[in-house]
């Protein structure tokens, strides 16, 4: 979830809860160029009126919102019982090191398939990842392989997997996920405008 509008990202937390959903997540307000105050008085909205706290869906290459630690109103809002969590969307995994050692307490997600392992070194919580929707049982193994302690095997299927996510990014990440769903035998449609669908006419495939 996540709104340029206060009240709407309530609403949509609101319907969330109310659909029983135990976690929400919201990316922060952004194309305005917010403030962090205002920023934070958002997620702090948030949580007061859905009841529960928030993941963070941090996510700066797309929202152009950058958690800046040094703030004193971010550092204010990661250590408030408003937020439960960060989902890292981010390559720089530094900053993911920075918010654990801020708050020991919070939830980190790693969001980037491609840097799994990595941030498993770090102490991330899990991972949320686009692909896992059609690889994960390679992902398993990744986590498996890593868990045992078989760096070397680890690495091997991580980079197999940042392989083919980068003939997926480059055909279109979502239309590419949906197309192999489809081979898999799981309809997920069409992505939706503006994305463009997978054809063999488009040279994608």
């Amino acid at each position: 979830m996540g709104s340029l509008s206060t009240r709407e990202a309530v609403s949509f937390g609101l319907a969330a809860r109310d659909m029983g959903y135990e976690n929400i997540s919201a990316t922060p307000p952004f194309y305005y160029g917010y403030t962090s105050r205002d920023i934070c008085d958002y997620y702090y909205a948030i949580s007061r009126a859905v009841g529960m706290p928030v993941i963070v869906y941090n996510f700066p290459g797309n929202t152009r919102v950058d958690f800046n630690l040094d703030d004193p109103n971010y550092r204010e809002l990661f250590t408030s019982s408003a937020i439960t969590g960060v989902k890292h969307t981010n390559q720089a995994l530094y900053q993911m090191e920075r918010f654990m050692e801020l708050n020991p307490a919070l939830k980190m997600f790693n969001g980037f398939d491609e840097t799994m392992i990595a941030a498993m070194a770090l102490g991330a919580a899990g991972s949320i990842g686009s692909t896992f929707n059609c690889m994960l049982p390679h992902y398993l193994k990744i986590y498996n392989a890593y868990q045992a302690g078989n760096m070397d095997e680890a690495r091997l299927l991580q980079h197999k997997a940042n392989n083919i996510m980068e003939a997926f990014c480059k055909a279109g990440l979502i239309a590419a996920i949906k197309y192999v769903l489809k081979g898999q035998g799981i309809d997920a449609g069409e992505p939706r405008r503006p994305f463009t669908p997978l054809s063999r006419e488009s040279g994608a495939i």
